[in-house]
């Protein structure tokens, strides 16, 4: 009962409700992503979340038939919004077992379980790269769009891997810093990566560009 008192729906833009499973839906006609709140990252509230699900659901001509990546994708509300939004496939990992499971649970409250693939990843930077562990059939070779909302450290760290990710022509989104940390991250990323821009929300920023 705290955690329903906890959580009600959240309207992250025009158009684009969160919704806690036992919530009546507040618009019928909005993009509603159900969700069941618990100990994964991303219920829709932080500013770094909202600051994705706007510019996917922005440019949701970009996500018809794609392949999307979330890396650290913590409750798996990025990757489930993808698809709801158009994407073919998402593959979402996480270091978290229970973040794992709640992405699982998650897709399958919005009817999108059979287009995600859920995997844990090694918290170092040295671990096998999580995709490297799935069957070639299972994902493409690069993704349209990968996003990863983690923390400066790792961004910095997974720059290879995340880059390596994304397909020529491909977004990037990077989330989980503070607009104070968008230089020295665009700083290592910027080789590979055209046009990058940010937005911010508060204090927090996300980070975007297109794979040269």
């Amino acid at each position: 009962l705290v955690l329903q008192d906890s959580y009600q729906p959240t309207e992250v833009c025009k158009g684009l409700w969160i919704v806690p499973d036992w919530c009546e839906t507040p618009d019928p006609s909005a993009l509603n992503i159900r969700m069941a709140p618990g100990l994964a990252f991303g219920t829709g509230e932080h500013s770094t979340t909202r600051l994705l699900l706007q510019w996917l659901f922005d440019r949701r001509d970009k996500l018809q038939g794609a392949h999307v990546m979330d890396y650290g994708t913590g409750s798996g509300v990025l990757a489930v919004a993808a698809l709801l939004m158009g994407a073919a496939s998402a593959v979402g990992t996480d270091v978290d077992p229970l973040a794992v499971k709640a992405a699982k649970d998650n897709a399958a409250l919005n009817s999108v379980r059979d287009r995600l693939t859920a995997l844990q990843c090694s918290p170092s930077v040295q671990g096998e790269d999580p995709v490297a562990c799935m069957a070639p059939s299972q994902h493409p070779v690069q993704f349209d769009i990968c996003i990863a909302n983690i923390l400066r450290g790792p961004l910095l760290d997974l720059q290879p891997r995340l880059s390596a990710y994304v397909k020529p022509g491909g977004h990037l989104l990077l989330s989980g810093i503070l607009e104070s940390q968008v230089a020295k991250v665009q700083d290592a990323y910027q080789g590979s990566f055209a046009d990058m821009q940010y937005k911010q929300e508060n204090s927090w920023a996300l980070l975007t560009g297109v794979k040269q």
